[in-house]
């Protein structure tokens, strides 16, 4: 008897949701093949930032699709880029609120990332929860934009204004709220036996494996490798501030699955409203000094470098021109590598996991657009 495969291809939606490419999967028996990416466009997953330029000036990459307010902590990673090869020190003040905003993106980020497992495994519970607490989020954030531009948080050295008044107050209302809703994620994910089943065992990743996929962040982190840029790269920056860094365990299944991978995010929810709850009792005590606008060298320079953002590590080719003081840069994502080396992780999975496997690492294989 002939041996039947079976191939079906789906639009896969990147964790922000703003691009898709086909991934086509064939299978025999539940047995997952032959991953197959359309990867024939692979500039559609850069981000182009441009610094010390008209603050009304467009993104060059779907500028009708993003908010500046979205992409914070792209602006803030360009600028410690430049501030570290440069050795600029930035003003305290001025470095607790890029602290604040950062973990409040990052906080949004897995967020996002539960409301859209939940709509992919269909658990309408959990998506409901975190769309709710997204929107929260992302009021208060919007709340800057209403008064300044986003590059007020982002020049080099520094920022150019404060806060804006009631700030704080929202952070802590808005930080209350998610603390509630930490609990129902946490139940979750710790008692509903469905979605432990669904998430467990499946797609298991080896530390080995992490290592050659190039994997980074949360998804790293998963498979019990210790390794989080708060205690390297931005050791400075994080300097006065204590939280802890979770590994995965396989509590529930096997280390490395996509319980893990959820699971983690969960924990790093938690540690970002301790590290913003210092942050907020230390701005009360720093002393108010926004930017020391330091003098940078008229000449031409370009310069690679890493940092890693709420997902894992953002890779960043900075350009300075020598004829002004403007930057361009290029933001290549973390969900990149993970799209070059899907096939490897998904070889040998079962086909029925595979809904699972690509949530877990913050892909949707269905449209989930939180307004």
């Amino acid at each position: 008897m002939a041996t039947i495969f079976k191939s079906q291809t789906y639009q896969l939606f990147p964790a922000d949701c703003k691009s898709s490419l086909p991934i086509k999967i064939t299978w025999n028996e539940n047995q997952i093949l032959k991953t197959e990416i359309d990867i024939g466009h692979p500039k559609q997953y850069y981000i182009h930032l441009t610094t010390n330029c008209d603050p009304t000036q467009q993104l060059v990459l779907y500028p009708s699709r993003f908010k500046a307010i979205d992409l914070i902590d792209l602006y803030i990673i360009q600028s410690l880029a430049i501030e570290f090869y440069y050795q600029i020190n930035v003003p305290d003040y001025a470095r607790y609120i890029r602290i604040l905003l950062f973990e409040l993106h990052r906080i949004r980020n897995h967020i996002n990332f539960l409301s859209a497992l939940g709509f992919n495994l269909n658990f309408q519970r959990l998506t409901n929860r975190a769309i709710k607490d997204s929107r929260n989020i992302q009021a208060l954030l919007e709340t800057i934009e209403s008064v300044t531009s986003v590059n007020t948080f982002s020049g080099v050295g520094g920022i150019s204004h404060d806060l804006p008044p009631g700030f704080i107050e929202n952070v802590n209302r808005t930080l209350h709220e998610i603390e509630r809703s930490l609990i129902f994620y946490e139940r979750q994910f710790q008692k509903n036996r469905l979605l432990i089943d669904l998430l467990a065992e499946v797609g298991v990743i080896s530390a080995s494996q992490a290592k050659k996929c190039r994997l980074s962040g949360p998804n790293l982190r998963a498979v019990g490798i210790d390794r989080d840029d708060r205690n390297s790269t931005l050791k400075s920056y994080y300097q006065d501030l204590q939280f802890q860094t979770h590994l995965g365990n396989g509590t529930k299944g096997k280390t490395g699955d996509a319980w893990d991978r959820c699971w983690i995010r969960i924990l790093e929810i938690g540690e970002s409203i301790k590290i913003i709850r210092q942050i907020v009792d230390l701005l009360v005590m720093a002393e108010v000094n926004l930017s020391i606008s330091p003098a940078l060298p008229q000449k031409e320079m370009s310069w690679d470098i890493q940092i890693e953002g709420a997902e894992g590590y953002i890779q960043t080719r900075l350009v300075k021109n020598s004829s002004d003081i403007c930057f361009t840069s290029r933001h290549k994502l973390s969900f990149t590598n993970v799209i070059k080396y899907l096939p490897s992780i998904t070889q040998n999975c079962r086909f029925s996991d595979i809904c699972a496997i690509l949530v877990s690492l913050n892909f949707n294989r269905a449209i989930h657009v939180i307004k």
